[in-house]
């Protein structure tokens, strides 16, 4: 795959940042010592993104004196910059009408989502995709609502309101067909052509693994202090993911007491296989009888931790466990409605994809 040019909108000012980040642009805000930005061209450059244009604003000397042509960090970097305020919308066209790639990989600078990048390369179609972040609260993000066809139907603005759901995660996959949505001058990408595509049923949204972090707030700022470098650092591996009943142990329907556990000796041999090739065993599974009243989660607990002790005296280990509880049909509160977290709905694997390096 030939991986396209890279976008970075990297020209806010960040009002809400002010407090603690006022002498340069959000992107440059530092990081143990280093600027957001340049963590995020790291990132892109280990997965092979080797051409970058930052699209600049707001003291847009800061940005250039740091960075220069990007030689130093091992990749090819240009500017392109708003001498007047364009928008994020404007500041894209004008960066795409500099360069003739037929797609651009574009990201806010003023955060960083750990993700596969080339997957949501090949994953994307239409004019404009958006990687989607799945969170169960989205009070201070807002929601983006998909269908089953990966077309994303509404957006739905910040509210103390929202629960569960997909985000956006600042990251577009966008087609140079995109242009004819775009209005010539300033404009928001995100009002204007977002709403504009979605209404004509060809904005997409694809849910992407991995962890997040947005600066654009004090508090997210210094938890990035913090977290960011180490989970960067991470090594991550790849996952077997596991169902309970039927697979690590016999079916047996709203099985809730430990004397009935078995375990499938199949499945043994496959952990034993996937531990010894260094792979993570995680277990997701939907316990509806909590939703329906049959019985509670200390034993579904229980359960799981009688699964733990028979594997362990095997020498083999799950690294994690997720467990859904919910069902429409339930009659327990809060587990009495549907969730993104309940399989075949892919929440706790994003889930587990966020709480742990995978790959």
């Amino acid at each position: 795959m030939i991986l396209p040019r890279v976008l970075i909108l990297a020209g806010g000012i960040g009002t809400r940042l002010a407090s603690v980040v006022s002498d340069r642009p959000k992107p440059m805000a530092p990081i143990q010592g280093r600027p957001l930005l340049e963590y995020q061209i790291e990132y892109l450059k280990n997965q092979g993104f080797t051409r970058f244009t930052l699209l600049t604003g707001h003291m847009s000397d800061v940005i250039e004196k740091h960075f220069g042509n990007g030689s130093p960090y091992g990749v090819q970097i240009d500017y392109s910059v708003e001498h007047e305020p364009l928008g994020t919308g404007g500041a894209i066209r004008q960066a795409m009408e500099s360069h003739p790639d037929s797609s651009f990989l574009v990201l806010n600078g003023d955060g960083l989502f750990a993700t596969d990048y080339r997957r949501l390369l090949r994953l994307a179609s239409g004019p404009i995709t958006l990687a989607l972040k799945y969170a169960q609260d989205l009070s201070r993000f807002g929601a983006v609502e998909i269908n089953e066809a990966y077309r994303i139907t509404q957006f739905r603005e910040k509210s103390c309101d929202l629960g569960e759901g997909y985000l956006n995660a600042g990251a577009y996959v966008v087609n140079r067909s995109a242009l004819k949505y775009m209005p010539k001058g300033k404009f928001s990408l995100e009002t204007e052509v977002f709403q504009l595509l979605s209404h004509k049923h060809i904005l997409n949204g694809v849910p992407c693994g991995g962890k997040f972090v947005d600066i654009g707030v004090p508090e997210a700022f210094q938890w990035a202090q913090t977290n960011l470098p180490g989970w960067l650092a991470e090594r991550q591996k790849p996952c077997l993911f596991l169902d309970r009943d039927g697979i690590l142990i016999r079916h047996i329907p709203y099985l809730h007491t430990v004397d009935k556990v078995e375990l499938i000796p199949e499945t043994i041999n496959l952990i034993k296989q996937a531990q010894a090739a260094g792979w993570w065993c995680v277990a997701i599974t939907n316990q509806a009888g909590v939703a329906r009243g049959y019985f509670k989660i200390e034993d579904c607990e229980e359960v799981h931790e009688e699964i733990n002790r028979r594997l362990f005296a095997l020498g083999l280990q799950i690294d994690g466990w997720l467990t859904c509880f919910n069902h429409p049909e339930g009659v327990v509160e809060p587990f009495n409605k549907g969730s993104l977290r309940r399989k075949p709905a892919p929440g706790m694997v994003l889930e587990a994809c966020e709480s742990m390096p995978i790959d």
